[in-house]
């Protein structure tokens, strides 16, 4: 294969603040495949935004309001992605983790925290499993880089991801 190709998209988000229209602002996303993408967070204006960006940016989106039901989307299908709030009723972002990853072993690497405030004992978790947060309130240019950072990485975890849909094995 020669070099990889990638496809620029532009994307142009709307920024509303009390006194209407602040400002317009243009997001880039790079990517050369459509990417599968899980998104949790039980604010449903947040979710619905990183759903409209990442689904004008060529991703394919799940959505879910809670963890119980970012398992069962995590049951029917593989991702290459989980972004996921870290305080979410019942289940929070880490516990999330913590299961996710014993079901599904190759998303060690393949999730991104947003949080509004992380303590010094989630900041603990973040290293021990060497895991990305963001802060809200977020800049969504920032957010598209690290969405593409973390999309680019190679699979760690399994080691029958060459098996599955969505996902490709990167091999030396």
């Amino acid at each position: 294969m020669g070099l990889a190709q990638f496809v620029l998209c532009y994307i142009y988000m709307e920024m509303y603040f009390l006194n209407g229209l602040v400002k317009l602002k243009r997001v880039k996303f790079m990517n050369r495949e459509s990417k599968r993408i899980l998104i949790v967070d039980d604010e449903k204006d947040l979710r619905d935004l990183f759903a409209d960006m990442l689904t004008l940016g060529g991703h394919q989106i799940s959505t879910a309001s809670n963890a119980f039901d970012a398992f069962a989307i995590l049951r029917n299908g593989l991702f290459d992605l989980v972004i996921s709030d870290v305080n979410m009723p019942n289940i929070d972002g880490p516990h999330f983790y913590m299961y996710a990853v014993e079901e599904h072993p190759y998303l060690k690497d393949r999730f991104l925290f947003v949080t509004c405030c992380v303590t010094e004992e989630f900041r603990d978790f973040l290293k021990r499993f060497d895991l990305n947060c963001m802060e809200k309130p977020l800049k969504l240019a920032d957010f598209s880089r690290q969405v593409n950072m973390l999309l680019m990485r190679p699979f760690h975890g399994s080691s029958n991801l060459d098996k599955a849909v969505g996902c490709q094995k990167i091999t030396a």
